[in-house]
């Protein structure tokens, strides 16, 4: 009994894990932060026909919409490099960071342009009736 090993070493030589492998995969970094970029751009830029806090919103969405957009072609160059490097989710976050950056980008233009003619309409309808 006092010959017992409580803890016996591991006959097989354990070996670590090659580069590429599931195991050693990372998340590509930041690509979660602007595929979220990207749903925000799209979400604000549908404020933008609100009179006067429409316009706000569509700028806001337009710069979020810009980032997404250009993040996501940097990112997938990237990742075209060293594919074997990131997991297979970075490159579906990165694809929808493009595309809803990409849709925001085209709303939110479209979206200001309408709010600022909504509110240019307010002011003139505002103004008109006080004089009545």
């Amino acid at each position: 009994m006092e010959n017992q090993e409580i803890n016996p070493i591991p006959t097989t030589p354990v070996t670590p894990p090659t580069p590429g492998t599931p195991s050693t995969q990372i998340m590509f970094p930041s690509s979660i932060m602007w595929m979220v970029f990207g749903i925000v751009s799209v979400v604000l830029c549908w404020y933008g026909f609100v009179p006067f806090a429409g316009p706000v919103c569509a700028i806001i969405a337009l710069v979020a919409g810009i980032l997404a957009f250009s993040k996501s072609k940097k990112m997938q160059k990237e990742y075209d490099a060293n594919p074997d490097m990131y997991k297979k989710a970075s490159k579906a976050f990165i694809k929808v960071a493009n595309i809803t950056g990409l849709i925001g980008l085209i709303a939110s233009c479209v979206m200001l342009v309408i709010g600022v003619i909504m509110t240019i309409l307010a002011a003139v309808a505002e103004t008109s009736s006080i004089y009545y």
